[in-house]
C-alpha cells in the first residue's frame, strides 16, 4: 500500500473529487505539467512482464505531437502520473501511479485531443537489451546479480530491494538474451518479485502473503464494492513444486520441494484435490535453500490460482498490486486475496476501479 495520510482510509469511502495529475519528462527534466486529461485508465497486472500500461486522452491543442521533437512524441518522453483525491473542505493527496515511456501518440487536429499509450520503464530495459555477454561469478547474492543485469541495460535506474542470503551459480547471460524476462527468473529463484513500483523505482521484493491485509473492500453501508464475480479453475493450479538445480557448477545435487500441507487448503497434497505436481529444472539454484526458495515462491502462486475474482469498487488508488485485501460480500465471499490486476481510471468524472485477485490461502 502506497504511504498516506490517517484520514486516508475513511475518506475514500466518503464524497470527493477525483484529481489527476500528469507530468511530461524528457531527459529527467519535466517539460510540461499538469496535461489536461479527459479520459484514461492505467493498468497495473503482476502476470505481465511489463507490468505497468497508461492509455490516455488529452485535450492539449498545443501539445499535439507533430515531429519527434514535440513533447509528446514517442521518442524518449515519459508520462509520470499521480492519483488521488479532494475532499469538500479542499484537503487533497495525490499518490503515484507509474512513470510511463510514451509508446504511441496519436493526434486529431479536428478534436483538438491526443491518444496516448505507454508501458514502464521495463520496457526501455527491454529495448536497450544487453551490448555485451553479461557473466555472473558463482556466489553472487541474487539481488545483487539482478540489479547487475537490469544496470547493464539501463544504467539509470534505481531500487528497492529486500536483502537475500541466496547466490546463484555461475551465469552467463548471452547478448540476446531479454534482460527483464532474466531478471524475473533470478527473482523467482530467491522467492521474489521483480517489477517497476508505481513511483518509477524497480522494486525487488518478496513474494506477498496474506499476513496483514491493508484494507477492507466490501458492499453495504459505509462499503466501497460495486460488483464482483467468483470463478473457480483448476488448469493452473499445483501443490508440490519440486525444483532441481541443473547449472554444472553445483558440486552435488540441489533441490527444493515445496508442498502444500494445509489441511483447510481446497488444494491441499493428499487431499480430495489429489496429487498435482511441478518439476521445474533450474540452472539458476545453487543450493538446496535456493531451490526450495524457489519452489516455494512458485507454489504460493500456484496454490492460490483456484478461486479467482474479479470486482469493481469506489477507486482507493493508495492500493497496488501485491496488496493483500479482505474482500467481503454477503454469503459470495470473505476472504484475504491478493490483487493481481488492478486497471484505475484517470478522468475527472471518475468511475469505478476494476480488479482482478487470486485468494490467498491460510497457512498451514
Amino acid at each position: 500500500m502506497l504511504p498516506v495520510p490517517a484520514w486516508w482510509a475513511a475518506a475514500v469511502t466518503q464524497p470527493h473529487r477525483v484529481v489527476t495529475r500528469v507530468d511530461v519528462l524528457y531527459g529527467g527534466d519535466t517539460i510540461a505539467s499538469d496535461l489536461a486529461v479527459t479520459a484514461g485508465t492505467v493498468t497495473m497486472n503482476r502476470g505481465s512482464q511489463i507490468r505497468g500500461r497508461i492509455d490516455l486522452t488529452l485535450a492539449e491543442p498545443l501539445l499535439l505531437p507533430n515531429d519527434a521533437s514535440d513533447p509528446l512524441a514517442p521518442f524518449g518522453a515519459e508520462l509520470v502520473v499521480q492519483r488521488g483525491i479532494r475532499l469538500p473542505d479542499g484537503t487533497e493527496w495525490l499518490v503515484p501511479w507509474g512513470v510511463f515511456g510514451i509508446q504511441t501518440s496519436r493526434a486529431d487536429r479536428r478534436k483538438k485531443v491526443t491518444d496516448l499509450s505507454g508501458l514502464d520503464r521495463f520496457q526501455a530495459v527491454a529495448d536497450a537489451g544487453l551490448d555485451a555477454e553479461l557473466t555472473i561469478t558463482a556466489g553472487t547474492n541474487t539481488v545483487t546479480a539482478i540489479q547487475t543485469l537490469l544496470l547493464a541495460a539501463l544504467p539509470s535506474l534505481t531500487f528497492r530491494a529486500v536483502e537475500t542470503t541466496i547466490t546463484t551459480p555461475a551465469i552467463v547471460i548471452p547478448l540476446d538474451a531479454d534482460p527483464v524476462a532474466k531478471a524475473i527468473e533470478l527473482a523467482q529463484s530467491c522467492g521474489c518479485e521483480v517489477y517497476m513500483a508505481h513511483d518509477g523505482v524497480c522494486e525487488i521484493a518478496l513474494e506477498p502473503v496474506a499476513d496483514d491485509p491493508v484494507a477492507v473492500i466490501s458492499e453495504g453501508a459505509g462499503g466501497v464494492l460495486v460488483d464482483l464475480a467468483v470463478s473457480l479453475d483448476r488448469a493452473d493450479a499445483v501443490n508440490q513444486v519440486t525444483v532441481t538445480g541443473n547449472n554444472a557448477t553445483n558440486a552435488a545435487k540441489v533441490q527444493g520441494v515445496a508442498t502444500d500441507m494445509n489441511p483447510l487448503s481446497p488444494t491441499a497434497w493428499d487431499g480430495p484435490f489429489g496429487r498435482k505436481p511441478l518439476r521445474v529444472s533450474s540452472t539458476l539454484a545453487a543450493s538446496n535453500a535456493g531451490a526450495l526458495a524457489e519452489a516455494q515462491a512458485r507454489l504460493a502462486r500456484s496454490s492460490g490460482v483456484p478461486m479467482q475474482i474479479e470486482f469493481q469498487a469506489v477507486p482507493n488508488p493508495a492500493l497496488v498490486c501485491s496488496d493483500a485485501v479482505t474482500l467481503v460480500a454477503t454469503d459470495l465471499v470473505n476472504a484475504v486475496h491478493v490483487l493481481d490486476e488492478i486497471v484505475m481510471p484517470l478522468a475527472a468524472h471518475g468511475g469505478a476501479v476494476r480488479c482482478r485477485t487470486r485468494k490467498v490461502l491460510v497457512g498451514s
